[in-house]
């Protein structure tokens, strides 16, 4: 038993410290699988209950298409890694969230590592005396991740061919109505994204709206892309489009003059009566985003570009996640009623995640 208090002290310990402060969903997850893992440790922890019973999803929750928990648990996983980096760094028991599993795992540190002592600096201390070599360090650390994130692009370029996306199910629910326009086509459509946290959310949650309707597509870094790409099949941008490429009614750009002067917004080419000309997103701490939702035809008959682009990182998660929801494709599909339109949206910031997305403006094709 009393392993099982210190486990449970250690919980509170962390959801208690700066690095979960404010994290209000993060902190009822990290208890629920504390609480999950020591009294049921032969029991599998179901995303499905995690689903309905920390993030309050509905009954018909769906896994395969609505990705909270595991972006969430992911989340979890980076912020206990940091909290172990700092203010955790010498406590002696520690949690972790193995991959592939929801159950945590507490184990303790070895006395010297538990007591804090930091290892000798001994790269810290050739850096400062020798300061001829901290250019080549450094250069070697650039190479380093270049070469790491060159060979990241080609893993998502050339991932594993699955053959054309076919939808398993017939086209009865909004979201098969709205992808079929895709992926009913032989070739498989392409994802250009831009490199940042939120653009790797937002193709998590597409890859399990393709895996649901049964199989994968392809990715491509937007530094890669080329006008071959639009004339040889369908396109998925994943952030804001090289040159707005695929957008009509809606410009990103930075804002010339005004309070925002700098600042990268979102323009309206064609207002109708009432709506805004532009949105930027109100104040430093980006706790709200926009986002344009775009399906446009190609450059040959056939063809579609998809735009999911917020103006930073947050903005593009809401998008892709938006699209990749039942309930919200429905609204979409009922104010527009066509496949082509251009769509606004405006998300909440909480928690470091887009929350209550809400579409602003819609405009469909004539």
């Amino acid at each position: 038993m009393e392993g099982y208090e210190g486990n449970l002290q250690q919980i509170e310990r962390i959801a208690a410290s700066t690095v979960l402060r404010g994290s209000e969903s993060l902190c009822k997850l990290l208890r629920y699988l504390g609480r999950q893992s020591l009294e049921n440790p032969g029991t599998p922890i179901r995303e499905y209950h995690i689903a309905t019973q920390v993030f309050g999803r509905p009954a018909e929750f769906d896994p395969r298409l609505d990705s909270t928990v595991r972006v969430q648990t992911g989340r979890l996983r980076a912020k206990l890694a940091e909290y172990y980096r700092t203010a955790g760094s010498g406590d002696s028991v520690v949690v972790e969230i193995p991959k592939g599993s929801y159950h945590l795992s507490f184990h303790v540190k070895a006395t010297e590592e538990a007591a804090g002592t930091p290892a000798p600096p001994i790269v810290i201390e050739r850096l400062r005396t020798l300061p001829g070599r901290r250019r080549s360090v450094w250069m070697f650390a650039f190479v380093g991740m270049t070469v790491i994130a060159l060979v990241l692009a080609v893993l998502l370029v050339w991932r594993p061919v699955a053959g054309p996306v076919r939808a398993n199910a017939s086209p009865g629910t909004s979201l098969e109505r709205f992808w079929l326009v895709l992926l009913q086509n032989p070739s498989r459509p392409l994802i250009v994204f831009h490199a940042g946290v939120g653009e790797t959310m937002a193709i998590h949650d597409l890859d399990g709206v393709f895996a649901a309707l049964g199989g994968s597509v392809p990715a491509k870094p937007a530094d890669l892309f080329s006008q071959t790409d639009i004339e040889s099949g369908d396109v998925i941008f994943i952030g804001p489009p090289p040159g707005n490429t695929g957008l009509r009614g809606f410009r990103f750009q930075a804002m010339q003059n005004g309070p925002h002067k700098g600042e990268v917004g979102i323009v309206n080419l064609y207002p109708l009566p009432g709506e805004a000309t532009q949105w930027v997103p109100e104040g430093p701490s980006r706790m709200d985003d926009y986002a344009v939702i775009s399906l446009e035809p190609g450059s040959r008959t056939g063809r579609w570009l998809l735009t999911l682009a917020g103006t930073s990182g947050l903005g593009t998660e809401a998008a892709a996640d938006f699209v990749c929801r039942e309930d919200s494709m429905r609204s979409l599909l009922e104010k527009t009623g066509r496949a082509r339109f251009e769509a606004l949206v405006h998300t909440r910031v909480r928690d470091g995640m887009p929350v209550d997305t809400q579409l602003v403006v819609v405009h469909s094709a004539e």
